[in-house]
């Protein structure tokens, strides 16, 4: 879903996460994919949001990116494998500075699906388990790996809008400590995540557009 032909594919659940104004900006945006001198930021949400939280990444994300003059994809899916497709799609052109990861999350993975769910207290689970969840951009050979990493710009910033995807662990490295493994071949200058539940996060500019700062708050 929203990978190839978004216009066409536009459900209530955009609606109700962005603006009219908000949703034609993203849609023209994806359907003249070219360079115009805007710096290309890639916005990444699942279908999954039973809370309805997913609507803060417009104000969040998505307008401060704009209204710094950004050039903002928006790609939606249900799976890792339609994220990659995307995140291929959109980096076609020129390679991003910036990658936004929005979704409901945990330390180790963010949840896309809400095709079938099991609830256990407030935590929301897809029954499909690991097909459902991202932890990271698929890839099946050093050629394909090359091809996701070179899509972030040398020194591009990653922002994850999920809870705790930058929780650390004696268990292992969090969401956000994998990702940047991933990607250490394009150097990226800062990978921004929460290490718990937030409500709001607040984007940070120099006069040169670059983002110099990620915070997150519960209220």
């Amino acid at each position: 879903r929203l990978v190839s032909d978004w216009s066409s594919d536009v459900c209530s659940s955009d609606l109700h996460r962005f603006s009219v104004e908000t949703l034609n900006l993203l849609l023209e945006n994806r359907e003249h994919n070219v360079k115009d001198g805007r710096m290309l930021a890639v916005v990444f949400q699942g279908l999954f949001d039973p809370t309805g939280a997913l609507a803060s990444t417009e104000n969040n994300t998505i307008l401060p990116l704009i209204q710094e003059g950004y050039r903002v994809v928006l790609y939606q899916g249900k799976n890792p494998e339609e994220w990659t497709k995307g995140w291929l799609e959109a980096t076609a052109v020129e390679p991003a500075p910036v990658l936004v990861i929005s979704e409901h999350a945990d330390r180790k993975s963010m949840r896309l699906s809400p095709e079938v769910m099991a609830k256990n207290g407030h935590d929301f689970k897809p029954a499909g388990g690991r097909s459902t969840e991202f932890r990271h951009f698929v890839y099946h050979n050093k050629a394909e790996k090359q091809r996701i990493v070179s899509g972030l710009a040398n020194g591009g910033q990653i922002i994850f809008d999920g809870c705790s995807a930058g929780k650390k662990s004696i268990w292992g490295a969090s969401l956000a400590e994998r990702t940047r493994r991933d990607f250490s071949a394009a150097q990226p200058r800062d990978i921004w995540a929460p290490s718990d539940d937030f409500i709001d996060s607040h984007l940070v500019f120099n006069r040169d557009h670059h983002i110099i700062d990620v915070t997150y708050t519960d209220g």
